[in-house]
């Protein structure tokens, strides 16, 4: 299952959607949903990645975020709140995508193996912050908040 698509909205419609193997999805598809996903998950440019988790992601508590298989950490109802978001090699999987729910009054720290590629942490709201598992044991994250 891939779990992420590079999505290019043009003229009120999803184009050129690529998923992670590059094989492209049906443009007449993203026509259908362009508003509702806009909407729901507060685009603010025509092009952004957005992240597509599968139904069964495992859901767990904590900051020790770990790659063994697709996880969501926290909520946006019950955020965590740990003040150093750190890396679990055990069972690292390369491909794994996995999402923190976080809020703080101080930006949390971040281990060695954390390569931040978009976005800043906001303290005191509400962050969303996706990890994406690549080889060599880096995982590229995200930092966005919660409108």
């Amino acid at each position: 299952m891939k779990l992420f698509a590079n999505l290019n909205f043009q003229n009120n419609r999803a184009e050129n959607m690529r998923l992670q193997d590059g094989q492209p999805s049906s443009p007449a598809s993203g026509h259908l949903f362009y508003n509702s996903l806009k909407k729901a998950i507060g685009l603010r440019t025509d092009t952004e990645t957005v992240y597509l988790f599968p139904a069964k992601a495992n859901l767990q508590t904590g900051t020790a975020i770990s790659f063994g298989v697709n996880t969501i950490y926290g909520s946006k109802s019950a955020p965590e709140t740990g003040s150093a978001i750190s890396f679990t090699s055990t069972d690292y999987t390369p491909g794994v995508v996995c999402l923190l729910f976080h809020n703080s009054s101080n930006a949390p720290s971040f281990g060695g193996n954390f390569e931040i590629i978009s976005g800043e942490y906001i303290p005191s709201q509400i962050n969303v912050i996706y990890f994406h598992a690549t080889p060599n044991n880096i995982v590229l994250t995200t930092i966005s908040q919660l409108p």
